[in-house]
């Protein structure tokens, strides 16, 4: 189904708090910004003037001060010596909490990832020489480790931290039982309820609902080859209908069938995926077959 997906602040706060922590994080992002001009080439300050030196140290310490950005490792099988780094990191984390250790907070500091996923060079770097786009480089990382020690930087209020704004994840999605104007419902019902006797006879009056099952299900075929993964079409009784019965698709409540009357009179089927957020993906034994799970 249609949907938006956005960031907004948390609820928890206020307008005014939000406004006044904006302005504060301006003041840190113009110090910062003043900071490494000072510190840059004739060049560097002829090529990115003060906006933009603004506008990046507001991307730099925005990803700094962010949610935390964890690096993967790639595993194959049970016995592997990521697994085994896994589980020696448990065990650290585990005797700092259970002696109450208090830790410093870490910030993000894969500075030339973040530089790199956030297309910076594209956005800024048309006329940057290779030997500038190095210098900009070092002078990042440079003013990150001198805030870091410092614990900020200096602005007309002291001493002061950028600090993050929490967010909440919203999204919008369109209701599944949304109709073209004028349209009158008659009745809806899941796929689920489509295998029961009640519903079944829809399928034998309305041809029109097989054919458009047919193209959802090869919609999702192809979605399967392309990505190795499968929306979630799983059942209720996942335990019984799964592993034992092997029903995957044809039997779940996230697929919406609404069948209408539009305004001329003629009768018409909607059909609405409801969950796109979860997705499961195919093992594929070949990928570890020297060491399977």
């Amino acid at each position: 189904m249609p949907e938006i997906n956005c960031y907004i602040p948390e609820p928890s706060n206020s307008p005014e708090s939000v406004v006044r922590l904006e302005e504060e994080n301006r003041e840190v992002i113009r110090a910062a910004a003043s900071y490494l001009r000072k510190f840059s080439s004739a060049r560097l300050r002829r090529l990115l003037d003060f906006s933009d030196m603004e506008e990046l140290m507001g991307l730099v310490l925005a990803w700094h001060h962010g949610y935390p950005q964890y690096r993967l490792e790639k595993t194959v099988g049970v016995l592997n010596p990521a697994t085994l780094k896994v589980g020696l990191k448990f065990a650290e984390q585990l005797a700092l909490l259970l002696a109450d250790m208090r830790m410093p907070v870490r910030r993000n500091a894969d500075l030339a990832l973040f530089l790199q996923s956030a297309a910076v060079r594209s956005r800024w770097g048309a006329e940057l020489l290779q030997s500038d786009w190095k210098e900009l480089q070092s002078s990042l990382a440079q003013f990150l480790l001198f805030y870091d020690l410092r614990h900020g930087i200096s602005t007309s209020r002291g001493v002061r931290e950028y600090r993050f704004l929490p967010t909440t994840f919203v999204t919008f999605q369109e209701r599944a039982d949304f109709l073209p104007p004028g349209a009158e419902k008659i009745v809806q019902f899941s796929l689920e309820q489509l295998a029961k006797a009640e519903y079944s006879a829809y399928l034998r009056k309305y041809p029109e609902l097989a054919e458009k099952l047919v193209v959802f299900f090869v919609l999702v075929l192809r979605f399967f080859l392309d990505t190795d993964f499968v929306p979630d079409l799983r059942p209720d009784e996942a335990g019984i209908h799964i592993f034992i019965l092997g029903i995957w698709g044809y039997i779940t409540e996230n697929l919406i069938i609404t069948l209408y009357r539009d305004s001329g009179g003629g009768e018409h089927f909607r059909i609405k995926f409801v969950d796109n957020k979860d997705h499961f993906k195919q093992y594929k034994r070949e990928v570890d077959k020297d060491r399977p799970l």
